[in-house]
């Protein structure tokens, strides 16, 4: 089998290769001999003509579903067909011609073998959606973004120009909140200028497509001017003294300390930022207080808060030494007996009273009890035994509970 078929084709191995050549040869003459009519379908992109019939009225218009293109079918002879592309076509339409429901007519040119061409009777439309107008003028904002290098922070962000003019669809230019302008500061120590593309955002932070609006400038100029920061303590001087009997425990702030930016050479004379004596008079103080001031307004010149967004309020808190109780045992023989009538005498029957005394913990912790003296009173009493309320001697800021010493009074003997 397999022999029987080589034979088929090795056998007249010429003549087989002469007659694909004549078949070829006749298949070429045939194509170019006959050259058929056909019909192919090309695709051109439609410019719109004369739109200022839309716009020198306030009115802005979209193409339906942003398609600029129209296709369409031409019939000519195949050599004609095979010569042509979609380059060989020019489709416009023409805004005078705009109709009641919004479709303007698309006139289709062949650039190419225009008279050996026939194209589609069909009139082709091109739809567009219209809508008012509207212009705003918007103040840039200058913003940064990232962390700029260590014991450095941003002075300035200053943008140019700083205002730009929007104009497109009502519904799109009405979305825009605020425009920012956003320069990239991360690890920067040196000042900057750099072109930055604008950010038009709406009120809820998100991007508004502008890709339908016209602007005066879609990039500003923006130029970043740097500081040296610091962190320093904040010390409060007073003016006055407490009255009399008052020990201060502490003067406290919330924040204790502040970072500040400035110049690197007035920065480095600073150690402290100080709130005058001016804010707080001890004097007056007869209880813990708290106030609260403005850092800003004692910083130097030439130097501010190193964030802005920082909460510049600062509490000074003043606090008193709080209030005690101790319990002292005081020796009967620093007591006396005050107005014991004529031939009287008394005794106290105890050695010593045990008192309880109030008052700030420095105050008590220097009170020594052997220093303390009192007396009873015994006017108008006669020979007995008696509790008398004991009056005491107490350092400043320090008070004694009301006790008793029991006391015993007799007749003296003639």
């Amino acid at each position: 089998m397999l022999n029987r078929l080589k034979r088929a084709f090795t056998q007249n191995i010429g003549l087989k290769v002469m007659a694909a050549f004549f078949a070829v040869a006749l298949w070429l003459i045939v194509m170019n001999v006959d050259d058929p009519t056909t019909t192919r379908t090309f695709t051109a992109t439609v410019t719109i003509l004369n739109d200022n019939v839309l716009t020198d009225q306030g009115k802005y218009y979209t193409v339906a579903n942003d398609d600029y293109t129209v296709s369409f079918r031409v019939t000519a002879k195949r050599s004609i067909i095979e010569d042509l592309s979609n380059k060989d076509f020019t489709a416009t339409a023409d805004m005078n011609y705009l109709t009641e429901d919004n479709t303007i007519p698309i006139d289709i040119v062949a650039t190419s073998h225009a008279s050996a061409i026939t194209m589609s009777a069909k009139t082709y439309y091109i739809s567009i959606e219209i809508g008012d107008t509207m212009t705003e003028r918007f103040v840039i904002n200058g913003k940064t973004t990232g962390d700029p290098a260590e014991g450095y922070a941003v002075n300035s962000v200053d943008v140019t120009p700083n205002v730009v003019t929007v104009t497109g669809p009502e519904e799109t230019v009405s979305k825009i909140e605020k425009v920012e302008a956003v320069c990239d500061v991360s690890g920067l120590s040196d000042d900057i200028t750099d072109t930055v593309v604008l950010k038009f955002l709406d009120t809820k932070g998100n991007k508004v497509d502008t890709s339908n609006l016209t602007l005066n400038a879609s990039t500003v100029t923006v130029t970043v001017k740097m500081d040296s920061t610091k962190t320093v303590p904040i010390n409060v001087e007073t003016a006055g003294t407490l009255p009399n009997g008052l020990e201060l425990d502490e003067i406290t702030t919330s924040p204790s300390e502040i970072s500040i930016k400035g110049d690197a050479s007035i920065l480095n004379d600073i150690t402290e930022i100080t709130i005058p004596s001016s804010v707080i008079n001890l004097s007056t103080v007869t209880a813990d207080m708290s106030t609260t001031v403005d850092i800003t307004s004692y910083l130097p010149d030439g130097v501010t808060i190193q964030n802005s967004d920082d909460n510049t309020q600062v509490t000074i808190s003043v606090t008193l030494e709080k209030e005690v109780s101790q319990s002292v045992s005081i020796s009967t023989s620093n007591l006396t007996i005050r107005n014991l009538s004529k031939g009287l005498s008394g005794t106290f029957d105890e050695s010593s009273i045990s008192v309880t005394m109030n008052g700030n913990e420095t105050a008590l912790s220097s009170l020594d009890s052997a220093t303390i003296t009192g007396s009873v009173d015994a006017s108008g009493l006669t020979a007995g035994t008696y509790n008398l309320e004991v009056t005491l001697s107490t350092p400043d800021g320090v008070t004694a509970t009301t006790v008793t010493a029991k006391v015993t009074i007799v007749q003296e003997e003639e």
